[in-house]
This record gives C-alpha cells, structure tokens and sequence, in this order.
C-alpha cells in the first residue's frame, strides 16, 4: 500500500510539473502580446460595429495600471495599446491622464454621450510570467463586452530593459541612454 501512495504522489507530481510547464510555454513577448491584445479588441468591435447604427469609429478612454515601480514599461504598453487600436480606425483613443485635460477644451461637450467604450486593464507578475489583462467595458450598456489575458515571458529582453534592468537593450532601441526616465 504504501508503494502504491508513493507512485501515485510522484504520478501526481509530475502531471502537476506538466501542467505549470505547458502554462509557462503559452508565453509570447510582450510586442506579440500587445499586438494579440489589441487585435481581439479591434475584431470584437468589429464584431460588435456590424449589430450597431452607426459606423463612425468608437471614442474609447484607454488606462493600464501595474502594481510595480516601472513607469517606462506601463507607459510603453500603454502607449503601444493606443497606437495599434487608434491606427485600426475602429477607435478613437484617450489616454485616460489626458481626458481631463481634452475636456478642458470644450471637445466632449455635446448632447450626445461622446465616451463609447473603456478599456482597461493590468500588467502584473503572477510568479511565473508577466500578465497583461485588458477589459473592454461598453458605457452604453453597462456592461464588461470583452476580456483577454496573456502571458509575456519573464525574460523578455524589452520588459527587462523597460524596467531599468542591466541586460542589453533590445536592438530596435539599442541607441538610447540607459537612464531610467519616465514621460
């Protein structure tokens, strides 16, 4: 009996360490996962644009928060978001610290609710990759339309340089100072 428990605790074990192993090789790089990311967000819009009346591209008030100390790394997933969503023409985008600032000049102030989507979301490290999880909440409906959630490799070259780390930098930004900065 006891050979027995002992062959199916290393059993279980293993499976356990097959399990942690093929959720660990599901990570991609952080370029892949905010292109995947915002590439599900467009195609659901999309999806969402063809049951709508109206065909003009959707104003959305984007943020991504993270619970660390790497402004450079949250702004450039922030950034990189914006960039790939606002260059689909499914959407408008704001930035969310900056909406104060645009309604400050008299451009949101119509009868019409403006603010269609908000999309939002994390970037975090859940032990064994970093984690970017995105919601897309419809304002009109009230309700969460869409979620997604990827895994970014650990030693992502970009992650470790975006947050000051000491390795290279990767090659695309090979040229800049090595000084943390944020915007």
């Amino acid at each position: 009996m006891k050979k027995f428990v002992w062959v199916l605790s290393i059993v279980l074990l293993l499976a356990a360490g097959g399990a942690a192993h093929a959720q660990f090789s599901k990570t991609v790089s952080l370029k892949k996962a905010i292109k995947q990311t915002a590439d599900e967000i467009i195609k659901a819009a999309e999806l969402d644009k063809k049951t709508a009346s109206t065909i003009k591209p959707a104003v959305a008030v984007l943020n991504i928060d993270s619970p660390y100390p790497y402004p450079r790394l949250t702004q450039y997933v922030l950034d990189e978001l914006i960039h790939e969503l606002a260059n689909s023409k499914t959407f408008e985008v704001v930035e969310r610290a900056r909406v104060d600032a645009i309604t400050g000049e008299n451009i949101f102030h119509t009868s019409d609710p403006v603010v269609s989507f908000v999309i939002t979301g994390e970037l975090f490290h859940d032990g064994l990759a970093w984690r970017l999880t995105v919601y897309v909440i419809d304002l009109n409906r009230k309700t969460r339309v869409f979620s997604t959630s990827r895994s970014i490799k650990t030693n992502d070259p970009q992650i470790t340089y975006l947050r000051g780390g000491t390795s290279a930098a990767p090659s695309s930004v090979s040229g800049l100072p090595s000084t943390r900065s944020t915007r």
